[in-house]
């Protein structure tokens, strides 16, 4: 069950990036997947530091770990996200 829901998963998430780059699919509709694949990371970021803040409550080099992993997805997640969207491509 686990593997299924994996390659679904990396099915709708792999096809809705090579969509969102696509120039034969309209605009709204790219800027729609493109948003919608943003909160989904936001929202999983978000996520890590949020146990991130409860663990530290409890056990702080973890809470820290997790503060900075989250950190470290965020600074990687807006350079990934200049490379591909943001640059004219040659």
């Amino acid at each position: 069950m686990e593997s299924i829901i994996e390659i679904i998963l990396e099915l709708v998430l792999e096809g809705s990036i090579e969509a969102s780059k696509s120039s034969k699919i309209p605009k709204p509709v790219r800027y729609l997947i493109t948003a919608m694949i943003v909160l989904l990371f936001i929202a999983f970021i978000g996520f890590i530091f949020w146990v991130g803040v409860i663990v530290l409550n409890d056990n702080i080099p973890a809470g820290i770990f997790l503060i900075l992993m989250g950190v470290v997805m965020t600074l990687l997640g807006v350079i990934k996200f200049i490379k591909t969207y943001l640059t004219k491509r040659r």
